[in-house]
């Protein structure tokens, strides 16, 4: 009853807001995504969940669709199931099933679609068709229709992705404040930090970079503030916006996040031939074999552009790195890859010399 009273919640809101303009309120997440007790439940990321792929009628078979469609436009979705039930292919009976259901919500029949929806016996077609139902109506404008339907899913996690899923789109269609309500009455802590970094990496996409760090700003939870910003730095290293990305990796706590965000700056600077900055970048990272890792990626780069003296030191330092304080399935993954270096670098001895004492590990495991 729980999720119940929170849609019933969400809708009264819906309502309210509807007629407003849609940037009408300022961006306010402060509040939403609390810090959690190390002893309580693990933290829980409620991922948005991608739509089945559809294929076109052309590739399946387009007259039991259209004799499923007229059956439907003439009420008669008992047909509709039986003709469903009878087709063989998975893929094939979900298109149809879906295809019906959309259609039926897109001529205003709602009601309809959902008590069609609930008659479909298998429980994971049910579930994803509704979540398609919803996303579909919510991105149409039809809001309140959607978290009408969202109230259908019975399994908790998958509605929550459905949840999530439409707050991302409103964020997406610049309706923030709705998007935002909608985390704030998230069921728990958890969904309440997921949407926060769904609006957050929505906003960074479509260029609203400083909107996206304020909403991140404001998330508590430590491992899912410091990933929403590893993924809105990787937002704007893709834009080739390096300082920016910099900036926002600077602010990140956790070691695994700033460490993944600093490999993927050094490594897109090197393959910019901008060795000096990769390589500056490179020493700041703080666990030696991601720090080994980086290097032998400048030390490739190095070689690919003809520069294969600058490239031997930095595949030294490389090795040097993972002779101490390295699990051994990470040295082997890493000696692997410099001693393949060093062949294509025409140091063959070393290269065998690396392969010898792979060998020699890999006889204790």
């Amino acid at each position: 009853m729980h999720h119940q009273k929170y849609l019933i919640g969400l809708l009264s809101f819906i309502i309210l807001v509807q007629t407003r303009p849609v940037l009408s309120a300022p961006i306010n997440s402060s509040g939403i995504c609390q810090k959690e007790d190390s002893l309580s439940s693990p933290f829980r990321v409620y991922f948005p969940r991608s739509p089945r792929l559809q294929s076109s009628p052309e590739q399946k078979n387009s007259a039991l669709l259209y004799q499923a469609l007229e059956l439907s436009g003439n009420g008669k979705l008992d047909e509709v199931l039986k003709i469903a039930q009878n087709i063989p292919d998975d893929s094939e009976r979900f298109y149809i099933l879906n295809s019906i259901a959309d259609s039926l919500a897109a001529t205003g029949k709602i009601s309809e679609a959902v008590k069609f929806v609930q008659k479909i016996t298998d429980a994971s077609y049910k579930a994803e068709i509704f979540g398609n139902l919803a996303r579909n109506l919510a991105l149409s404008g039809k809001l309140k229709d959607a978290l009408q339907v969202v109230a259908n899913v019975e399994e908790t996690d998958e509605r929550a992705s459905v949840v999530s899923d439409i707050a991302i789109q409103l964020t997406g269609l610049g309706r923030i404040p709705e998007s935002l309500e909608i985390a704030r009455m998230g069921r728990d802590n958890s969904q309440k930090c997921s949407i926060l970094k769904g609006i957050s990496i929505k906003l960074a996409e479509t260029g609203k970079v400083s909107e996206a760090l304020q909403i991140a700003s404001t998330i508590q939870e430590e491992t899912s503030r410091d990933s929403t910003f590893s993924e809105i730095s990787s937002k704007l290293l893709a834009d080739q916006k390096i300082p920016q990305a910099i900036e926002i990796v600077n602010s990140i706590s956790n070691e695994y996040y700033r460490n993944s965000a600093l490999y993927d700056i050094a490594v897109n600077l090197a393959e910019n031939k901008k060795f000096s900055q990769a390589f500056k970048i490179a020493e700041t990272i703080t666990t030696k074999p991601k720090k080994a890792e980086v290097l032998v990626k400048i030390a490739t780069r190095y070689r690919k552009n003809g520069q294969k003296l600058e490239a031997l030191p930095i595949l030294a330092q490389a090795l040097e790195l993972t002779q101490e304080n390295v699990e051994d399935y990470e040295k082997v993954s890493l000696w692997r890859e410099i001693s393949d270096e060093y062949r294509k670098l025409g140091q063959t001895d070393k290269s065998l010399q690396i392969l010898y004492q792979i060998d020699a590990l890999e006889q204790k495991f």
